[in-house]
C-alpha cells in the first residue's frame, strides 16, 4: 500500500502524509497485534518520523503511536 502512493507520487506533500496517516487510523483495523503490524510496515519508516507525527492533531498522533506500541507487543 505504502510503496504503490509514494511510488505513484501521494506523498509529495506533508499534508498527504498526513492524510494517509489519519485515514489508516480510521479504518479501526489496527485493533489486532496483526493488523497494527502490517499497517506499520505499509505506511514505512518516513512516516513515523518525529516531523511528520507532530503535524498531526493529538487524537490521531496518540493513535498512531498506540498502533506503533501494539505492533511490538
Amino acid at each position: 500500500m505504502y510503496d504503490y502512493w509514494k511510488k505513484n507520487g501521494y506523498f509529495e506533500s506533508n499534508d498527504a502524509k498526513v492524510g494517509f496517516l489519519r485515514w489508516i487510523l480510521s479504518k479501526n483495523y489496527w485493533k489486532t497485534k496483526e493488523i497494527n503490524k502490517m499497517f506499520i510496515k505499509a505506511i514505512g519508516p518516513e512516516l513515523l518520523k518525529d516531523n511528520v507525527l507532530n503535524l498531526l492533531d493529538k487524537g490521531t498522533r496518540d493513535g498512531i503511536k498506540l498502533m506503533i506500541a501494539n505492533s511490538k507487543k
